[in-house]
C-alpha cells in the first residue's frame, strides 16, 4: 500500500511537471483561449475548434465540471477523470499548457459558499486535475487563488485567478482577508502591461434575480474598484463565465470578456431580457480567443467570442491608452 501511494505521488508529480514545463516555456504570450461551463454529459464539440486555433495557453474560468449534478453526483474525481478521457481535451493537453480556477459546480455546491463541508476535498480534486505541482504555494492558500506572469519588459502579462467560493459569505464578502491581502500584493508588485483578472462570477453586470454577480456583494465590488483605483494596474481586463452565453462589456475604463457555455446555453425564454442587459450577447456554444499584438502602437488586444467551426460571433479590438483599454 505504501509503495502504491509513493507511485501515485510520483506519477502525479510527473504529470504536473509536464504542464509546468509548458508554462515555463512561454517566453512571450501572444494568444490564449478562455472558456467555462463544460458539462461532460453534453456533446464536447468545441475542442476541435479550440485545437484548430493552436492557443499558446488555455484557461478554465470555472464550472469545468458539474460535480453537484447527476450522474456521479458529488463524485468530483470521477467527473474530472471523464473529462480527461475526451479526445479533444487529451489532444489539447499534449500541446497546450492549462491553468484555471473553479466556480460553484466544481466546488461541489450550486451557489456554494464558505460553509461547504467538503471544500478541502473539492480543492484537492481541482488542483489534481489541473496538475498543480506538489510544491506549489497554491496548496497552502485558503482557496485556489493564484497568479501567473508571462513575458518580460514591455511584453509582460499577468493573470490573477481569484477564488470566489472558498471564503464567500454575506458578512465577509467574496474574497476573505487572506486573499484580499494577497491580491493587493499581486497588484502592488506588478509591472505587467496587461492584467487579466479571472473570476467565475461576472463583475460588471448589475444583480439579476436568478444568478450570482459581484453586484450581489456590494462591499466586495466596492473593494475591488477601490483597490484597482489605489494601485492603478495597467490594462485591466476581467475574464468571467457562469452565465452560459458570451458577451464583451465595458463600463468606464473596465472591460469584461464573458465566455460561458462550452456545452450548453441559456433558455430561450431569457433571450429578450439578456439582450437588454448585455450588448450583443451570443447564446450558442462558445469560447473566447484573445490575441495580443505587442508590436502595435498603442498595444492592442483583439478579443473574440467564437462558436462552432471557429465562427467569430463577437469581436472587439481594445487599444491601451495610458493604463486603460478603450
Amino acid at each position: 500500500m505504501k509503495k502504491l501511494l509513493i507511485l501515485l505521488l510520483l506519477t502525479s508529480s510527473v504529470f504536473a511537471s509536464n504542464n509546468q514545463d509548458k508554462l515555463n516555456n512561454i517566453e512571450t504570450l501572444n494568444n490564449f483561449v478562455f472558456a467555462s461551463c463544460n458539462k461532460r454529459t453534453n456533446t464536447q464539440e468545441l475542442w476541435t475548434d479550440i485545437n484548430r486555433d493552436t492557443p499558446e495557453l488555455f484557461i478554465w474560468g470555472g464550472d469545468i465540471i458539474y460535480g453537484d449534478k447527476k450522474p456521479y453526483q458529488h463524485d468530483l474525481v470521477k467527473k474530472y477523470s471523464l473529462l480527461n478521457q475526451v479526445e479533444g481535451y487529451k489532444q489539447l493537453k499534449t500541446q497546450t499548457p492549462i491553468i484555471g480556477v473553479w466556480d460553484d459546480h466544481d466546488y461541489g455546491v450550486n451557489n456554494g459558499d464558505h460553509t461547504n463541508p467538503k471544500k478541502y476535498f473539492a480543492k484537492k480534486a481541482l488542483l489534481d486535475f489541473l496538475e498543480e505541482p506538489l510544491l506549489s504555494p497554491r496548496w497552502e492558500h485558503s482557496g485556489v487563488y493564484t497568479s501567473y506572469t508571462f513575458g518580460t519588459g514591455e511584453k509582460k502579462v499577468k493573470f490573477i485567478l481569484l477564488d470566489n467560493r472558498f471564503n464567500l459569505s454575506k458578512k465577509g464578502g467574496i474574497l476573505g482577508g487572506k486573499q484580499r491581502a494577497w491580491f493587493e500584493q499581486e497588484l502592488s508588485n506588478s509591472d505587467a502591461k496587461i492584467h487579466f483578472i479571472v473570476t467565475g462570477m461576472p463583475f460588471l453586470p448589475s444583480s439579476m434575480v436568478w444568478t450570482e454577480e459581484w453586484s450581489d456583494y456590494p462591499s466586495s465590488k466596492a473593494y475591488m474598484l477601490e483597490t484597482l483605483n489605489k494601485y492603478k494596474p495597467s490594462g485591466v481586463i476581467f475574464l468571467t463565465g457562469d452565465k452560459h452565453f458570451g458577451a464583451i462589456s465595458q463600463k468606464e475604463n473596465l472591460i469584461e470578456i464573458m465566455s460561458s457555455g462550452m456545452t450548453h446555453g441559456p433558455s430561450k425564454i431569457f433571450y429578450p431580457l439578456l439582450r437588454k442587459r448585455f450588448h450583443n450577447p451570443y447564446f450558442q456554444l462558445n469560447y473566447a480567443f484573445i490575441n495580443i499584438d505587442w508590436d502595435a502602437t498603442p498595444l492592442q488586444v483583439t478579443a473574440q467570442i467564437k462558436g462552432r467551426e471557429n465562427k467569430v460571433a463577437i469581436e472587439r479590438v481594445l487599444k491601451l491608452n495610458g493604463i486603460y483599454f478603450q
